[in-house]
């Protein structure tokens, strides 16, 4: 008979991090601009105050660069808007690639 260890396994919730030229291009080429925050400044706060605030997501958070370009591509491969679903999904996509990568 196999033993089954008891392994505590980390839920991490990945948040989608752009730069600021990122960020004004990701309001072009996204379907939703009108949901997205105005100004890089104002959507970097209230990214700082997610990842700071692990109780408002309920697991930790860790920030996850994005790449405009695969997001787009990852977008096209899999049918999907350039929405906030999306790139909350992308997000998490990303994240679960690179730590199955380390």
């Amino acid at each position: 008979m196999k033993k089954q260890r008891n392994e505590e396994i980390e839920t991490v919730v990945g948040v989608a991090w752009y730069s600021e030229q990122d960020w004004t291009r990701l309001r072009l080429v996204c379907s939703d601009p009108d949901e997205m925050d105005d100004g890089y400044a104002e959507w970097r706060a209230a990214a700082e105050k997610t990842i700071g605030d692990p109780a408002k997501l309920g697991s930790p958070a860790e920030r996850v660069d994005i790449d405009i370009d695969e997001f787009l591509r990852w977008c096209r491969l899999h049918g999907r808007k350039t929405d906030k679903a999306a790139r909350a999904e992308f997000a998490a996509y990303s994240l679960r690639a690179r730590r199955s990568a380390s």
